[in-house]
């Protein structure tokens, strides 16, 4: 997981936490809104409004007269006492005397007493205070009242002297019955003023229900006010609730797409379990029916990759699109979504009784770049929904950033495995495929066959046709290679023009009968840019298990068949055969020879310069060897280096080109090119030498030469073998001083996992980028993406085999840091090199 990956997560589970705290939150307020719950509130608050007073009526009131009463009784309580000295203990009435009358005048003063009577057990009237005599004996109802309650009794009684009800009379009537000996001897009536504080009362009361009445309504209103004001707010929070929860489902959908891309899936795995999850979205108003697809560059068309539920009569009228035909073509050709709702007159591809629908149709691009259409089937009549098309937007687009590098990674993956120029399987593929197939031949007893091809003469059509044309024939006579034989079957290109076919089959008469069948496949003339061209070829036969066991052998005795059939006169085959020695012994002749072609110096350096684009400058040179042998002359590299790396010899030959390289860097030096750089291939073999970083510093020593003006080149095959131990060297030469730089980037095994390790300072772009990236775009982005990626890890980039004006211009644009190629010079001998750096 890298670190944007670790972002996107970290972040989302925040998201998250956010969410489901808000919304248990929401919930909880929304429940109070309630259109149910709402009424609820209302009524209630009503109902209080309205029991407010009669509470006040039927509890404060009473209470009031509860407490008046309480009150009187106590008084009459006081009174009873200060009367109780007039009556003996033994006697059975009260006695009225002149102290008893003294005391009652006293009481009467004091305690505010309007008037006071004496009534026997019988209720006879024996005394009284009042002037007017209003009755004789006590009521006799009021009598039964007082016994029955066996204590103070109180009767609130209203006595009117006008018809204004102002003027009306209020007392308290307070009967004691006086017990002694368990016998009743009397009753007290004593009769208050009630009047004034009757007044006072009722004046309370109409205060307190005043009070509440207003209280009541303010609290009602204020209620209503927070209930509809709360409504309101709650409201704005369920809309800013529902956005957070359409924003977080549309997070949701993006990031189980980025999460797809993680995945180790081929482009097409990855767009069907994309568009599934796009069909699956419960809340996008589509109808289960949906496709996408890619645009083709070569045939400018949108080609139908993936679909789902598609109609089974749009498969053939869809599988290649033009662009701005049909729905999906306007959008591929405006880059805009279109919507439509029904079947209008741009829907031009339809089919009869094609059901009522309608369509989104969006398309796929990085900046101005197409790279495809997504199409969704909408329901007929459905109304446009922005936040549906921004969704579909968003996703079209992240689509496009993965897409374009998954491409790019499948370029990249493809380029490790398979011949750039003919798209067949290169030698690392080849040795996997041959491994598996002498597997399968030992379980079931079948033949391996490896037939080594190599197409006579060639170096002809290149030399009189050009290098375009001779690309061109090895690109049709691959495919024709590949339609002659079995799709278990493989195909490879090993290099220039050498191809080698493996395949398995039970009798030797089936091996003569491909080998006829491929022959004449070669020989068939060609029609090249109004030209007949037409070569010949020799194919070298070798047997699993007859003439070896293990790939090496194998490849090795159809080389020497293949060059036995090459001195027949070629467009034969020749199936390896131990006779053949005369190959072998001129093999074992170069062999000896290129032994001591060290000691003879024969071997010469040739030099080509590197310039900075920056400043036009030559600002390095690249060694190349070349071997001038006695008799055969000047020998390519390519020719003798593998023979060198069979024998073992290839470290001599090392440790000689890295010596004569910082010798002769070191006299440039000394004639005034100080800042120049001498690069130096490495191969694998002395690459992997357990003393490598040791002759390297003892070179520079012995030579003068600083460190930093030597450059040492490794391929990619070469800094996968064992990886720490590559690790380890790399580091110790980059310590020091000395620059590595990766060779042949983008050809060999995909090292793009381990880069960020390896302590490069420049990555060298192939010639076979270079050579088409004026015109095809496959190339021109795979150059792209590897100057970007070098300048993302901080490495220089360099690019090989420059030979017009237009790459130059093209590589300067793409703000590529050096280039070298034969624009500028081929490789030339030390001697003319110096001449170039007088002249730059």
């Amino acid at each position: 997981m890298d670190v944007e990956e670790a972002l996107s997560f970290f972040f989302f589970s925040l998201r998250e936490e956010g969410r489901f705290l808000f919304k248990s939150i929401y919930d909880k307020l929304k429940s109070i809104l309630e259109v149910k719950l709402f009424r609820h509130i209302v009524v209630v608050a009503i109902t209080l409004l309205i029991l407010f007073p009669l509470y006040n009526l039927t509890y404060v009131v009473p209470s009031f007269h509860e407490l008046m009463e309480g009150y009187v009784e106590t008084e009459s309580l006081s009174i009873t006492k200060h009367l109780a000295e007039n009556i003996n203990a033994e006697e059975e009435s009260i006695r009225i005397n002149d102290k008893f009358l003294k005391d009652i005048m006293d009481i009467q003063d004091d305690f505010n007493i309007a008037r006071l009577t004496v009534y026997s057990p019988n209720g006879d009237v024996i005394f009284s205070t009042s002037d007017e005599q209003t009755k004789n004996k006590i009521d006799e109802n009021l009598l039964n009242d007082v016994l029955s309650k066996g204590d103070i009794y109180s009767k609130v009684v209203h006595k009117s002297h006008s018809t204004v009800k102002a003027h009306d009379k209020v007392y308290l009537d307070v009967y004691v019955p006086f017990i002694s000996n368990n016998k009743l001897t009397g009753i007290y009536e004593i009769s208050y003023d009630y009047t004034e504080k009757h007044v006072f009362l009722e004046g309370l009361i109409l205060k307190s229900n005043a009070i509440t009445m207003f209280l009541s309504t303010t609290m009602f209103g204020i209620i209503i006010f927070i209930l509809v004001k709360s409504e309101k707010v709650f409201n704005e929070y369920a809309m800013v609730y529902n956005e957070i929860e359409r924003n977080h489902a549309f997070q949701n959908v993006i990031s189980s797409v980025l999460k797809l891309s993680f995945k180790n899936l081929l482009l097409k795995e990855y767009l069907e379990l994309a568009l599934d999850l796009l069909l699956s979205l419960p809340w996008l108003s589509v109808n289960s029916v949906g496709c996408i697809f890619l645009y083709d560059k070569e045939s400018h068309k949108l080609v139908l990759t993936v679909r789902r539920n598609f109609p089974k009569q749009l498969l053939n009228p869809c599988k290649e699109v033009q662009i701005g035909e049909c729905l999906c073509g306007l959008a591929a050709s405006t880059r805009e979504l279109v919507y439509a709702n029904s079947i209008d007159e741009r829907h031009s591809i339809t089919y009869d009784d094609m059901p009522p629908h309608g369509h989104y149709c969006i398309p796929i691009k990085s900046k101005d770049k197409l790279l495809g259409v997504i199409n969704l089937d909408l329901k007929h009549g459905h109304k446009r929904s922005p936040y549906e098309e921004h969704f579909l937007l968003t996703f079209a687009d992240t689509l496009a950033s993965i897409i374009e590098h998954k491409q790019t990674s499948e370029q990249l993956d493809f380029y490790a495995h398979y011949d750039v120029l003919t798209g067949l399987p290169n030698r690392t593929l080849l040795y996997d495929r041959l491994e598996q197939s002498l597997k399968h031949s030992r379980i079931d007893n079948t033949k391996t066959v490896v037939m080594l091809i190599d197409l006579d003469h060639f170096k002809y059509i290149n030399d009189i046709l050009g290098h375009d044309v001779g690309d061109i024939m090895l690109k049709i006579i691959a495919n024709n290679l590949s339609q002659a034989l079995r799709d278990t079957d493989t195909v490879s290109r090993s290099g220039g023009d050498e191809f080698i076919i493996i395949t398995r089959v039970d009798e030797v008469e089936a091996i003569e009968k491909i080998a006829k069948k491929l022959i004449e496949t070669i020989c068939k003339p060609i029609k090249i840019k109004d030209q007949q061209c037409s070569v010949i070829a020799s194919i070298g036969i070798s047997l699993f298990p007859v003439d070896g066991e293990d790939v090496h052998t194998l490849l090795k005795k159809a080389d020497i068949a293949m060059y036995n059939a090459k001195l027949g006169g070629g467009k034969c085959y020749l199936f390896y055969a131990s006779s053949m020695d005369k190959e072998f012994k001129e093999r074992n002749k170069l062999e000896n020879d290129i032994r001591n072609a060290i000691e003879n110096d024969e071997l010469i350096l040739y030099y080509q310069p590197q310039i900075e684009l920056s400043t036009g400058n030559v600002i390095g040179m690249e060694a190349l060897i070349r071997w001038q042998h006695p008799v055969f002359g000047l020998i390519p590299p390519n020719k003798f280096i593998p023979i060198a790396e069979t024998t073992g010899i290839i470290t001599l030959i090392g440790e000689w080109v890295l010596d004569s390289a910082c010798r002769q860097n070191k006299m440039w030096q000394d004639k005034g090119f100080l800042s120049l750089t001498v690069a130096v291939n490495v191969s694998s073999n002395q690459f992997q030498q357990y003393n490598f970083v040791e002759e390297c510093l003892r070179i520079l020593s012995e030579t003068g030469l600083e460190p930093k003006y030597l450059e040492l080149e490794v391929t990619e095959s070469v800094s996968m073998k064992n990886v720490d131990t590559t690790i380890s060297i790399l580091k110790e030469l980059n310590n020091v001083g000395v620059k590595i730089s990766i060779d042949d980037f983008g050809t060999g095994y995909s090292s793009l996992s381990y880069l960020k390790h390896l302590p490069f300072s420049k990555l060298k772009i192939d010639r076979a980028f270079i050579r088409d990236v004026t015109f095809n775009n496959d190339d021109l982005a795979i150059t792209k993406t590897i100057i970007d990626m070098g300048h993302n890890l901080n490495l220089k980039v360099i690019a090989e085999g420059v030979e017009t004006q237009e790459q130059l211009e093209l590589l300067k644009k793409l703000k590529c840091d050096e280039v070298q190629g034969f624009y500028f010079s081929k490789p030339v001998p030390a001697v003319e090199a110096e001449k170039l750096l007088s002249n730059k």
